[in-house]
Parts: C-alpha cells; sequence; structure tokens
C-alpha cells in the first residue's frame, strides 16, 4: 500500500475523512487501523455497553475478571486509590449503606470474619448447639452483657466453641500456665479435652 493513502482514512461511523492520529490500531485489519476513529469507538462501545446484550456480557466478563488473582488485586489497588482521592464521598457513602439491611449484613459479615475467622450462620449454628450458653460456665447469653465470644485454638486456629469474656480470658491465662484452682482446672481441661501442665 502506498504510504501517503494512510496519512487519512474515512471513519465507517461518521464518514468524515480523519488523519490516521484519530484512528486506533488494529492488527486484524488490512491497513492495521480500526474501521472507526476513536470518537465514534467510543460512542459505539457505549451505546453497546448500556443495550441489554452488552450490559450482560459486559457484567460476566467483569465477574469472571474479579475471580482471578490478577482481576482481585487490580480491584484492590483500585479501590484503595478511590478510597485515598475521595474520603468524604467513600465516608458518606459508608454512611448511607449502615442504614439499608444490605449495608448491616456486610457489616455484620464482615464483624464475624475480623473477630472469629467464620460466617454469622456458622456462629448461629454453634450458638443453638450450646443452646445460647457460654460452654464452660454455662452462663446464659441473656444475662451477659455483650454476646459470646468465639475461643480459637492458637494452634490449628479452628473455633472450640463459645465462652463469655471471663471465660475466655481465663482460658487463655490457664493455657499459658497460670494457676487455677481444682474446680476450674477440671472444667479448664474437659473443655479442652486434655490434661494441661502447670
Amino acid at each position: 500500500m502506498n504510504p501517503l493513502a494512510l496519512r487519512t482514512k474515512i471513519c465507517f461511523e461518521c464518514k468524515k475523512k480523519l488523519s490516521v492520529d484519530t484512528f486506533t490500531k488494529d492488527r486484524h485489519k488490512a491497513d492495521g487501523l480500526n474501521i472507526r476513529c476513536i470518537k465514534c469507538k467510543r460512542d459505539h462501545a457505549r451505546k453497546y455497553r448500556d443495550s441489554d446484550t452488552g450490559r450482560e456480557v459486559f457484567c460476566k466478563a467483569t465477574r469472571t475478571y474479579l475471580t482471578t488473582d490478577r482481576g482481585c488485586e487490580k480491584h484492590r489497588q483500585d479501590a484503595e486509590l478511590y478510597r485515598e482521592r475521595h474520603p468524604e464521598r467513600v465516608l458518606q457513602q459508608l454512611k448511607q449503606s449502615r442504614n439499608t439491611d444490605h449495608g448491616r449484613a456486610v457489616q455484620r459479615r464482615g464483624f464475624f470474619k475480623r473477630e472469629y475467622d467464620s460466617t454469622p450462620e456458622e456462629y448461629q449454628r454453634m450458638f443453638e448447639a450450646q443452646k445460647g450458653q457460654c460452654k464452660i460456665c454455662g452462663t446464659p447469653q441473656s444475662e451477659l452483657s455483650r454476646r459470646l465470644d468465639a475461643d480459637h485454638d492458637l494452634i490449628t486456629g479452628k473455633t472450640r466453641g463459645l465462652l463469655c469474656r471471663g471465660c475466655n480470658n481465663s482460658l487463655a491465662r490457664f493455657e499459658n500456665g497460670y494457676p487455677y484452682g481444682d474446680v476450674w482446672t477440671e472444667k479448664f481441661e474437659g473443655y479442652l479435652g486434655r490434661r494441661v501442665k502447670i
């Protein structure tokens, strides 16, 4: 092809004769350029995304990409950047979302993941299995000022049961060698399923 003929090109969409600088590259075309100019290509893509078919395809592709490691990492970086650039907007969105059922459910799920490394459903199953009581002292939830804590085995990371705050703290001290009386030692060893040397 004549190099002089490639300096201008007619856009498929707007039918204008434009400089080749206004076209993106496309290696599948004979001249190596897209059939639409940059403006028309952008408009065409926007129209397609706004159509039902385009929206469905775009959402599916986005969901698929976000399940990959690269997509997940990119999403995390983009979210961090957005939070840094628009802190007041993020704060406003957070306040608004807290007032919705979905927002409260997301907060609750995040709390359980951070505090107990489980889900609210797993916590509820344990709570019902223990009849809403501390697994060591048997104090019911209704008599406590806060919800039962999930006790974890520090070696395996598995949740052993739900305990009141007093029993959870005392058990941690007991496992670290703090001496308790015979009654509590027996309760702790019964809960742990093993003898602890002090």
